[in-house]
């Protein structure tokens, strides 16, 4: 009898030691979920940051392809020799081609609000500088004499709307304080920048994505298009 007694005293002993954590193990726990947070939320909010960035490049994409399929389909026209286009040169080595075109700065914004299609609602809900998805769109070509018989070399850079500055009528007015915005040739500013189509990072001060293309309307002719290239 006084076997079995102490056996069930012994069972009854382990388990009372099994039916809880002390306060040093809680600690101790508390302290390794520390760490682990520590080492992981810094990898968290890498991968965040990259998925918010990628979307916005693949939107400054899609911006950039919308604009030269309106260009190309006459939807939206560039041909106008007025000042408000900025345009470089044809004798210019195609290669430098727009090199020399600033970026949207304090002094020539306000030529933006006068080209089509420039400031690009993404998300349906209005353009607003004030909304990190929007975007404008620095669109650029080459002169001639009839582009809409010989075509044009163009180049448009987009940048992310929340660089600018608007009125309440929603014009440009000025680039945000302090902000200076890159053409996307310095590769040390802006990586990629010269490129055929790249993204330069994605830094607000750099053009999303840069796009180079031919505009060749179907009444171009071979000797046309060669003279260009």
């Amino acid at each position: 009898m006084r076997k079995i007694n102490t056996r069930l005293f012994l069972i009854k002993y382990l388990l009372s030691t099994q039916a809880g954590f002390s306060l040093l193990e809680a600690l101790m726990a508390v302290v390794v979920v520390s760490i682990l947070m520590t080492a992981i939320l810094p990898m968290i909010v890498l991968t965040t940051a990259t998925r918010v960035q990628s979307r916005r490049v693949d939107l400054a994409t899609q911006a950039a392809r919308g604009y030269v399929d309106g260009v190309r389909s006459g939807v939206i026209d560039i041909t106008s020799t007025g000042a408000a286009f900025p345009f470089l040169n044809t004798d210019t080595a195609r290669n430098q081609y727009f090199q020399s075109t600033p970026a949207p700065n304090n002094t020539n914004i306000s030529s933006l609000n006068a080209i089509q299609g420039v400031k690009v609602d993404t998300n349906s809900n209005g353009f607003s500088v004030n909304d990190p998805q929007d975007l404008v769109i620095q669109p650029m070509r080459t002169t001639g004499t009839d582009l809409l018989t010989q075509g044009f070399y163009m180049q448009v850079r987009v940048y992310r709307a929340d660089a600018f500055q608007q009125d309440t009528s929603g014009n440009l007015t000025a680039l945000q304080s302090g902000l200076t915005l890159q053409t996307g040739n310095d590769e040390s500013a802006c990586p990629n920048g010269r490129q055929t189509i790249t993204s330069t990072g994605g830094a607000k001060n750099c053009p999303l994505v840069i796009m180079k293309v031919d505009i060749n309307p179907p009444t171009s002719t071979l000797s046309q298009i060669k003279g260009r290239l």
